[in-house]
């Protein structure tokens, strides 16, 4: 049950930090001009705009772009537009939804504004590099037999990398130690690109919904 708990945990860790290395990799200027849409104008969802977007990754087919990330509210939006195929995949399976033939994620840690502004990931198979290692007492347990009447602490560490593959840390110096919060914090980028720009397999399209569809507290802060 302890391993569970654990397990449930790193993987919101990882999506939480998945999330701040998108937006940070996306303030470079580089990046955005050739794999982003609407950043500095958002204009409301649109099926042009979402095609547009797609055709930032030129001719190259492989790696294919596989999922949509997206606010809860967004997908609202889209449904309200009729613009969603809903696919039961066998009986008792989890219903799929897709929009131009990519799956749909939904996740609220992907934020949207109060004025309904929000960004879609249109994201490939590997297109995010990703590291693992436990490092050296990764997992302890200490008893504390006065505390609360006595109480059993478990813990438990990771080491890890993430970034987005075809993008290189601008200064290699300050990446040891470096964790979520720095990275979602800073307001300026700390990636570079690396080689053809058409090899990243990621799109970020920036866009307005209706505000009707952002809920303070439910899908937005």
């Amino acid at each position: 049950q302890i391993a569970g708990q654990f397990a449930a945990f790193w993987n919101i860790q990882d999506n939480k930090l998945l999330i701040a290395v998108l937006k940070n990799a996306f303030l470079n200027a580089d990046l955005q001009a050739v794999k982003a849409y609407g950043m500095g104008t958002p204009a409301p969802l649109a099926a042009g705009d979402f095609i547009a977007a797609l055709s930032r990754m030129g001719d190259v087919a492989s790696p294919p772009l596989t999922k949509i990330v997206l606010n809860s509210a967004a997908v609202g939006a889209m449904r309200d537009q009729n613009l969603i195929d809903t696919i039961q995949p066998s009986n008792g399976g989890t219903p799929i939804s897709y929009y131009n033939g990519i799956e749909i994620v939904e996740d609220d840690a992907l934020p949207v504004a109060a004025d309904g502004t929000t960004d879609a990931f249109i994201i490939a198979n590997g297109a995010v590099s990703y590291g693992l290692a436990n490092p050296e007492n990764s997992y302890e347990v200490k008893r504390d037999s006065l505390g609360n009447g006595g109480q059993t602490a478990v813990i438990n560490r990771r080491t890890l990398a993430m970034q987005i593959a075809g993008t290189s840390f601008t200064d290699v110096t300050k990446v040891a130690g470096l964790g979520y919060s720095a990275i979602n914090a800073s307001e300026t980028s700390m990636y570079d690109l690396v080689g053809d720009p058409r090899n990243i397999g990621i799109v970020d399209y920036r866009f307005t919904i209706d505000k009707k569809f952002v809920v303070a507290g439910i899908n937005a802060p």
